[in-house]
């Protein structure tokens, strides 16, 4: 390191002014130090320099961090705006579903359901995933439990084919059951691959 480099740093440490933090942070290209320690009360303003000063290949770790911090803290909010940020669909659709458990939202909470279902696939697919988010296929597979429940199986396929990637078991099962149930408007859809494993039943094994 050179001296210059050494003289810079010495006297921003000699510095007790919060924004000679920030100064020193920003020309030491050390944002994630930024993070760390800025108030949460400030995060606002530290998404703000973020969305300025992070390089491309940082952005997203650097606005998860951000996240992280505030989901710890409980502030769903501004926590869910700082994961759609990064494009995280997944840890997104866990604060929308955290905010629901802290009763949050009052409306019913099959329509809060629905909501999160939508807009989490809608982020899912403007971020080009190929690849399913756990938390949203939980959401996903408990409105299609719903719509299962109240017949209307069409509707309950189309939104289980919205879903990227390969089934979680609880997708797969759904999928057979609506699919076995033969009253889809889609005559011409395949068939899914049988979510359990067959077993031949040896006379030993066989009921009495």
């Amino acid at each position: 390191e050179d001296l210059w480099g050494k003289v810079q740093k010495r006297f921003m440490k000699s510095q007790p002014k919060p924004y000679m933090k920030v100064v020193a942070a920003l020309m030491q290209k050390d944002l994630g130090s930024l993070v760390e320690g800025r108030p949460l009360g400030a995060w606002r303003e530290t998404l703000a320099m973020l969305c300025t000063y992070a390089p491309r290949d940082q952005w997203a770790a650097l606005a998860e961090a951000l996240a992280a911090k505030l989901a710890a803290a409980g502030q769903t909010a501004p926590a869910t705006l700082c994961y759609i940020c990064a494009g995280n669909a997944d840890q997104a659709t866990a604060q929308w579903c955290a905010s629901i458990k802290a009763g949050e939202g009052k409306r019913h909470s099959v329509e809060l359901l629905q909501s999160i279902m939508e807009k989490a696939l809608i982020m899912l697919k403007a971020t080009g995933s190929r690849t399913t988010s756990p938390n949203l296929s939980t959401v996903v597979n408990e409105y299609v439990e719903l719509l299962v429940a109240q017949g209307q199986l069409s509707t309950a396929m189309k939104y289980l084919c919205m879903l990227p990637g390969e089934d979680t078991p609880t997708t797969a099962i759904l999928r057979d059951r609506i699919y076995r149930a033969g009253l889809t408007a889609d005559a011409t859809m395949q068939a899914p691959p049988f979510p359990f494993v067959a077993e031949e039943l040896t006379k030993e094994g066989a009921p009495a």
